[in-house]
């Protein structure tokens, strides 16, 4: 995932959470949580981001939502959320 400053303030992504659920079940399949990745003012970071997806559930679509929190270099706190739709899977 890339992250993308463009307000002119550095700062600190402190923790990205994924979870993919399966759609019309509202199961959890897989969950993770990553940490702390530093940013510059007016650039650009990529975060590692992975998820498991279990091939058993294949053929079932599905949501990835992350949900990133951390702070600016003056304090102020940042949260953004996006929920990515995943295809279903039934390769082999």
């Amino acid at each position: 995932m890339t992250v993308r400053e463009t307000g002119g303030v550095g700062g600190i992504v402190e923790s990205t959470t994924l979870k993919l659920r399966r759609d019309g079940a509202g199961l959890s399949t897989s969950a993770g949580t990553l940490t702390s990745v530093c940013f510059t003012a007016n650039q650009s970071v990529t975060v590692p981001t992975g998820v498991h997806y279990d091939r058993t559930q294949g053929g079932s679509p599905a949501t990835l939502t992350i949900a990133l929190s951390g702070r600016d270099d003056n304090g102020h706190a940042i949260q953004a959320t996006r929920a990515i739709p995943v295809a279903a899977f039934s390769g082999s």
